[in-house]
């Protein structure tokens, strides 16, 4: 029980660290270089982000399975497959990117993105090794030395006036460096080495594709569904339109962190109930909703009221015009939320084709309401178009797990959140306008207090290390 709490904390305490150091470092960089660049570099990261897919391959999660194999060989394979896939990848982003005519600084940033994709997916591969022998606190420093590398670098690019293209290659340095430091230790300590094993690949190949197919084409969309608005909008309404929803984006996905760290501990445990004693299921499932939507409940109070002075404290003045589309993107985060325990029951109960139908759907959905909403509306319609292919995500989970499971939804304990939510909210925003300081102060109580009473698992709980305790209690 104690080292299932510590593997919990451990894996959160660097995925925490990264994404708050990585959101440091986003403020800083938007600030130095304004709205319009900032939009240049937010639309190089999601397209390049696009072709990640095809250098990742869902390596990460089949290393992770591999890991504690008797025998190495799969993961030699694997090894032996990541310089193609590297080089299939860079070089479908830099066709495309030729072909459809990107302006020459769009074009040098994506050049250097490049490579720190690739860096990225040599370090998240190797990452996982570490995390399949449940090596977290491993994971996490590596993770946390990365940021802080890349916040260094950042720092001296910022000093000299580098600009958004200084920045990219500040990124491209830090990961290729730990990404080197990450292999370095795997072939200390598990023996596993950058080298081309021809043997391995000639036994495992074939197989290794077979998997590596459908786990590309789930990324594929979901990379689709998430980043379409920053590809789009640059083509609708322009670079500003695009740093503007960036800046509101990388917030609730720092946010979304939470809930989706708490499904992945879950997880094992939908899978062992589905495996084993299938009745558990419903309680376990009911516990993720409920923190979910407690999660949500916290960050819709948070970001309703207090978006503008949000996002005028953390990127200044010139990203106001982000408040509002930060408040529709946290009514996004409430269906992101729900989603991240709904797509792993999914996974866990054996719906992986009916899960990429849903997000087939889903990224449909996204890439249309893009196509359809930004022209007119800017960061605003593609936020609005976010939250609309999430939602068709959620739908589809839920109408699916309801013909499998039943009596998995929370609707009492999601009903009791609403109503005290709701009154919640219009108590903060009419307190606001009298005195906001006052409001500020009880925003946090609310926040604090109502997580602790209304999650399954609240504060005190995770600051104790008695994670486990709280969900053998609900099913008691």
């Amino acid at each position: 029980m104690r080292r299932f709490a510590a593997n919990v904390v451990s894996a959160s305490a660097g995925i925490v660290g990264s994404i708050l150091l990585g959101l440091a470092i986003q403020v800083a960089i938007a600030r130095a270089v304004g709205v319009e660049s900032f939009g240049v570099y937010g639309f190089g990261l999601a397209y390049v982000a696009l072709w990640q897919v095809l250098m990742d391959g869902g390596t990460g999660v089949l290393a992770t399975r591999e890991a504690r194999a008797a025998d190495s060989a799969v993961l030699r394979a694997l090894v032996s497959l990541k310089p193609a896939m590297l080089i299939v990848g860079y070089g479908g982003l830099l066709t495309v990117a030729w072909w459809a005519g990107f302006e020459s600084v769009i074009w040098r940033v994506i050049v250097v993105l490049g490579f720190q994709a690739a860096g990225l997916a040599m370090m998240v591969f190797g990452i996982s090794v570490f995390r399949g022998h449940e090596e977290f606190g491993t994971e996490a420093i590596f993770l946390v030395a990365q940021r802080l590398l890349f916040g260094l670098l950042v720092a001296a690019v910022l000093v000299g006036d580098g600009g958004v293209f200084g920045v990219s290659g500040a990124g491209a340095i830090s990961y290729a460096v730990v990404a080197v430091c990450v292999f370095a230790l795997l072939g200390r300590r598990h023996g596993i080495r950058a080298r081309f094993d021809a043997p391995a690949l000639r036994a495992h190949g074939a197989a290794l594709l077979r998997s590596i197919g459908p786990l590309m084409l789930a990324d594929a969309l979901a990379q689709a569904q998430m980043r379409s608005g920053q590809v789009i909008l640059p083509f609708t309404r322009g670079m500003a339109e695009v740093g503007l929803y960036t800046v509101a984006r990388r917030l609730v996905e720092g946010l979304n962190l939470l809930p989706s760290t708490f499904a992945m501990t879950l997880f094992p445990r939908l899978v062992s109930a589905w495996r084993g004693d299938r009745a558990l299921l419903p309680a376990r499932l009911q516990v993720g909703l409920r923190f979910a939507g407690s999660v949500a409940v916290v960050a819709l109070l948070g970001g309703l009221v207090w978006a503008g002075e949000l996002v005028r404290t953390l990127f200044g003045p010139d990203y106001v015009g982000s408040a509002p589309v930060l408040r529709v993107l946290v009514g996004d985060l409430v269906i992101m939320s729900v989603n991240a325990v709904l797509v792993l029951a999914m996974i866990a109960v054996g719906r992986e084709r009916a899960y990429a139908v849903a997000l087939t759907a889903a990224a449909a959905t996204s890439v249309a309401g893009n196509l359809l909403l930004t022209p007119r509306l800017g960061a605003m319609g593609a936020a609005w178009a976010a939250l609309a292919g999430d939602g068709v995500l959620c739908v589809a989970c839920l109408l699916v797990l309801l013909r499998v499971v039943s009596g998995f939804v929370p609707l009492k304990e999601w009903t009791a959140l609403a109503v005290t939510g709701s009154a919640a909210l219009v108590l903060l925003f009419g307190l606001k306008q009298v005195s906001a300081p006052v409001a500020a102060v009880l925003t946090v109580l609310i926040v604090v207090v109502g997580f602790q009473v209304a999650s399954p698992i609240g504060v005190r709980e995770i600051l104790a290390l008695r994670i486990r305790e709280p969900l053998d209690r609900t099913e008691a």
